[in-house]
């Protein structure tokens, strides 16, 4: 054993490996970064961080991602001073994250060699410099919007933390930790696994005397850093909701450890890796590995947390008063992003990114576990530690080939390139068209806003506004790109079902991995007339001073019968003069994330008065909501809306009467829409349908038409 001491410590095996770990550790991340850039486009997460940060340097002040309801896009702000002058490419979305991503190697480096004994740095430097493949697609290959930023304050805040806690008067050091953790939390509130034990720390730690000025100086930093939350809260006051819902109780422990401790922290700790943040498609590694460093992590923590409680206690007993090192800070903000993973509702097995904290600390977690072992147990932390090295470099590469093959960017990223797509959308002379939400953005990257595309509704958070929506529901000439895969939540599939179930009939045609779908006919609409709103008067039956709120065009401004549902409360319009109608539309209001099935009577009646006389025009109407609404001779998706139709006839007034009330509950409507019959076809219609020369059509083009007129 002593001889294996001796060559241990050998001088030039020590420069050899460290040289060898270190060039490992720069070509790892150089091919990760040249197979990221040359091999996976834009995605649509990195594609809205570029668009939102070229708004930004519009004028505009965001306080939350387009689309999104609880990012503040920091990373997009960093990214706008030079948003005009990069390639509307990978590059271009990705030179900050990969630069973020380098610089927090360097800053862990430092933290490892400031709060680490000199003969336990080596564990942590070889965990930081070749870390699991995980974590390393995250520095140099692909990381979600804003985590970037997320993980640059982890190693900040921590570093400010330990200067602080080693500084005489750290009271404008505190000040600005408060004012980076509280950014951070605004930029993801996920950041609150480490940005809260710094917090409570600083202000406890050290000497009762100073609990006051600390608890200033850090307040006043938070505040400051909370305003991008705060005033998102006040402005959209259902921001944050989607992160912040939690599983019941009797089920947190059950999914800690099911899946958090077996297979989403192995996952990003590096076993049996994701070939892609965060799909399910993974390398296929045994199982049973996942299962062994389980185990090992645990044994790691556990170690830790009873050291350092027993090392509290002594510095309570000594001090009569609690203080806190770095390495506290390490392990409580393990615990509380694992505590944190298992209560929230959104965080599943494949979620990886939830644990991501966890991940970045765990080299301080096993260098102090090894600091503090004896010689068996750190013969035994040490093999491992190589064991991880070598790993975590072979499992690296090989998904650094997995991604250089041609099938990775469509088949397991889900991002075709789209470079055929666009030229024919150009082509064809098209600017605005629907598609997916993992394609749409991609589509207004890449053009530069040349091509404005949307997703037809807000797919991830139902009901939160889409950034590009209504510019192209506004269109003319706005066809949906669709696919079958690519992590779409509207495939093909779906797409023919609902325009056969509303008698939407269309043409199609193939492009590369997609389809087009244009020139939609949807017969009643092309004789359709949206009724205004100066033609006609409102009475109900309750609550008449809100019925205004009905015709001002504005579908979240509502009314509400003001008591609960009843049989025969009734809504109607009288017409200024004799009108041929021929359709009721219902539109609810929707306030995200709350979906309004609650306002809607169950049953409703449709009268028409003809000549005096109160007919049924739609009788026993159930209330559903529609899939889509036909505006502009096209199928829109969005928004809470019912749309009954009916054999036009002449009327001088319409009534919508409650057959079966919604017990309890009242009667809320955003917009009451009435349709009049027009003998002439929508003039934009005709000419959409009949102009078979113009641009939009190309005689070489593939058209079939599904549903028969």
């Amino acid at each position: 054993m002593s001889n294996l001491t001796i060559y241990l410590r050998d001088n030039r095996l020590q420069k050899y490996s460290a040289a060898f770990i270190v060039l490992a550790a720069i070509l790892l991340r150089a091919f990760f970064m040249h197979m990221s850039l040359t091999h996976l486009p834009v995605t649509t997460d990195e594609a809205m961080s570029v668009l939102a940060a070229k708004r930004i340097w519009g004028g505009e002040w965001l306080l939350l991602l387009p689309g999104i309801p609880y990012f503040f896009p920091f990373e997009s702000y960093l990214l706008s001073p030079l948003v005009d002058w990069m390639p509307r490419n990978a590059v271009g979305a990705r030179y900050l994250p990969f630069m973020l991503g380098s610089i927090s190697v360097i800053g862990f480096l430092y933290i490892a060699r400031r709060s680490l004994q000199k003969d336990s740095q080596w564990l942590a430097y070889v965990c930081i410099l070749v870390p699991s493949t995980y974590v390393l697609m995250y520095q140099s290959a692909y990381i979600p919007t804003n985590y970037a930023v997320t993980m640059t304050f982890a190693w900040i805040v921590v570093l400010l933390f330990d200067i602080c806690q080693k500084h005489a008067r750290p009271n404008f050091l505190i000040f600005v930790v408060g004012l980076l953790g509280g950014l951070a939390f605004s930029t993801h509130i996920l950041s609150i696994a480490y940005v809260f034990p710094a917090f409570l720390f600083l202000c406890l730690g050290g000497n009762i005397s100073y609990i006051g000025v600390r608890t200033v100086c850090l307040s006043t930093g938070a505040v400051i850093g909370l305003l991008p939350f705060l005033s998102s809260l006040i402005i959209y006051p259902k921001a944050y909701h989607a992160v912040s819902e939690l599983i019941p109780l009797n089920k947190i422990l059950y999914k800690l450890w099911n899946p958090g401790l077996t297979e989403t922290l192995p996952g990003v700790l590096g076993i049996n890796p994701t070939l892609f943040p965060d799909f399910d498609v993974y390398l296929n590694q045994p199982h049973f590995l996942r299962t062994t460093i389980t185990y090992v992590y645990l044994a790691i923590l556990i170690l830790v947390i009873a050291n350092r409680a027993m090392l509290f206690v002594q510095r309570v007993r000594l001090r009569h008063w609690p203080s806190f090192g770095v390495h506290d800070l390490f392990v409580t903000a393990t615990i509380i992003a694992i505590v944190l993973y298992a209560m929230n509702m959104r965080a599943q097995s494949e979620t990886y990114r939830y644990l991501l904290i966890p991940a970045l600390y765990f080299p301080f977690l096993l260098a102090y576990a090894y600091s503090i072992s004896k010689f068996h147990i750190r013969v035994a932390i040490g093999m491992f530690t190589i064991f991880l090295l070598l790993f975590n470099m072979t499992t690296s590469a090989r998904i650094i080939r997995i991604w250089g093959l041609p099938h990775f960017p469509g088949e397991i990223a889900k991002t075709p390139p789209i470079t055929e797509l666009i030229e024919i959308l150009k082509r064809d002379s098209i600017d605005r068209c629907y598609a997916t939400f993992w394609l749409a953005y991609r589509i207004t990257y890449e053009t530069d806003e040349a091509i404005i595309c949307s997703a037809p509704y807000n797919e991830r958070f139902l009901g939160w506004p889409e950034p590009y929506k209504q510019l192209v529901d506004q269109s003319q000439k706005a066809p949906y790109v669709l696919s079958t895969g690519f992590d779409t939540r509207l495939p093909i599939a779906t797409f023919e079902q609902h325009m056969a179930k509303y008698n939407v009939s269309y043409e199609k045609r193939k492009v590369g991995a997609f389809t087009l779908y244009e020139n939609f006919l949807h017969k009643p609409s092309t004789h359709d007339i949206t009724v205004a709103t100066t033609d006609y008067t409102l009475s109900g039956s309750h609550n008449a001073s809100a019925l205004s709120n009905l015709s001002d065009s504005n579908e979240n401004s509502v009314w509400n019968s003001g008591i609960s549902q009843q049989t025969g409360m009734w809504l109607q319009a009288d017409f200024k003069d004799k009108i041929e109608i021929q359709r009721v539309t219902l539109v609810y209001p929707f306030p995200y994330p709350r979906i309004p099935d609650d306002y809607a009577a169950k049953t409703i009646r449709i009268y028409g008065n003809i000549d005096n006389s109160w007919t049924i025009l739609a009788d026993n109407i159930e209330h559903q909501f529609d899939r889509i609404r036909v505006k502009n001779g096209r199928p829109i998706y969005g928004g809470a809306h019912q749309t009954i139709w009916f054999n036009p006839v002449l009327v001088n007034a319409i009534k919508v009467e409650i057959i079966v009330p919604r017990a309890g509950k009242t009667w809320n409507l955003g917009t009451l829409e009435f349709g009049a019959h027009s003998v002439k076809p929508r003039q934009s219609q005709e000419k959409m349908r009949s102009d078979q020369n113009g641009p939009y059509f190309k005689p070489n083009t593939l058209l079939s038409r599904l549903v028969p007129e």
